[in-house]
């Protein structure tokens, strides 16, 4: 762990001036955003989540999702709110009216929005991990209850979103990719009040030989890395208000890195929790913890961790 920590900085300070020129100019186009524009005060079922990338923070709107599936678009336009579904939609039986540009309190709109209401449809997903996803961001959302109470999803303009890296790390090795990196699945905010800190989230949708814990730990924390490089730089007030703190950066930064996987049959092996110094930078350590979720009916989920869970609930 320690030598694919030293490997993903070695690879961050060689390419320093590529992304931190990239990241430079996301911060700055998110910054202008969240003065332009105002976030529109929509309703939306249950089921559906709003969802930004940080390429399209210029564009106003966001896109809506099923279970991790596009599903279709709100668009602002001179203060009118728009949705459009995608083609998609056709296989639901809605005619093609719905999937052209329609006032958000259209009739087609709403019969839309309508369907997914009470819809619990898992084949409509576009991958089991997604569903998966949607499913514990939706545990997360609630405030005061649940099983992740005191953990909350950073959220872009409103919406969720996936945190970009430089870096290709599905092999748990860290590749600089320039602007084709993998995303982080859940970017969040864990503790509460004072103790309140920047956590990166693994999610996977199973357990394997191939894909242990282990091997997700290293993917997690190698975007991690990147996470505290953009802390420590020249940006990093910028990137720390836009990820929802209001305080300055700790001097001393701690950035809890979890893995959530199912809960395997046997109990897992080799898994990798601690704390590890960040190299290079000053004051830095990610702490590593594992969680184990099961799913049980109703879409509900029962936690298994090294005890994390238990310390966040309590602060």
């Amino acid at each position: 762990m320690i030598e694919i920590i030293k490997e993903a900085c070695r690879q961050l300070e060689k390419n320093r001036q590529d992304w931190e020129t990239r990241y430079k100019g996301y911060i700055e186009n998110i910054t202008a955003a969240e003065k332009k524009y105002a976030k529109p005060e929509i309703r939306l079922p249950k089921n559906l989540r709003r969802y930004k990338s940080i390429s399209s923070v210029g564009k106003q709107g966001y896109d809506v999702r099923y279970a991790g599936q596009s599903i279709g678009e709100v668009k602002l336009k001179k203060g009118e709110i728009w949705f459009q579904a995608k083609e998609m939609s056709r296989k639901f039986g809605f005619s093609k009216e719905t999937s052209k540009l329609n006032k958000w309190n259209s009739v087609e709109a709403s019969n839309f929005r309508s369907y997914f209401e009470d819809c619990e449809n898992e084949d409509l997903a576009s991958s089991n991990e997604r569903y998966i996803e949607q499913l514990l961001l939706n545990d997360m959302a609630k405030s005061k209850s649940g099983p992740f109470i005191n953990i909350k999803p950073v959220t872009l303009l409103g919406a969720y979103f996936q945190m970009p890296t430089p870096f290709g790390a599905s092999e748990a090795t860290p590749h600089y990719a320039e602007d084709k990196g993998g995303g982080i699945d859940i970017l969040a905010r864990v503790g509460r009040r004072k103790g309140v800190k920047l956590c990166v989230i693994e999610l996977k949708d199973e357990y394997t030989e191939r894909e242990p814990q282990s091997h997700a730990m290293k993917q997690a924390a190698i975007y991690a890395t990147f996470i505290a490089y953009l802390l420590r730089s020249d940006m990093a007030d910028k990137w720390w208000k836009a990820f929802g703190f209001n305080k300055a950066i700790p001097k001393s930064l701690v950035i809890p890195v979890l893995t959530l996987m199912p809960l395997p049959t046997e109990k897992p092996e080799g898994e990798i929790i601690g704390s590890f110094t960040v190299n290079g930078l000053d004051n830095v350590t990610l702490d590593c913890h594992s969680i184990y979720y099961e799913k049980l009916d109703g879409n509900k989920f029962r936690l298994i961790s090294d005890n994390y869970t238990d310390i966040i609930r309590k602060q």
